[in-house]
């Protein structure tokens, strides 16, 4: 709800965050830091895509309803190429 009282769809903020020492590689070499960064985010987007515990959580959670309400409203910001 907000503070006038109309209710408001479910909402969170979602912030990503990597902390990490480049290697020397990384710090001579700006191409090295790309690869490792698209390595990393190509195995984490597996691990969303493949992780049953969390599929089973956005299905059946509680929360359930939250993660349709931001599953769609991603969709319907996202371009039209990106659809799976």
């Amino acid at each position: 709800q907000t503070y006038s009282g109309e209710l408001q769809p479910p909402a969170f903020q979602l912030t990503f965050g990597l902390c990490r020492h480049p290697s020397q590689a990384a710090c001579i070499f700006p191409s090295f830091m790309r690869r490792e960064m698209a390595s990393f985010l190509h195995s984490f987007r597996s691990f969303l895509q493949e992780c049953n515990d969390l599929n089973w959580r956005a299905l059946f959670s509680p929360n359930a309803p939250l993660y349709d309400c931001v599953r769609r409203h991603l969709a319907e910001k996202a371009p039209p190429s990106s659809a799976p």
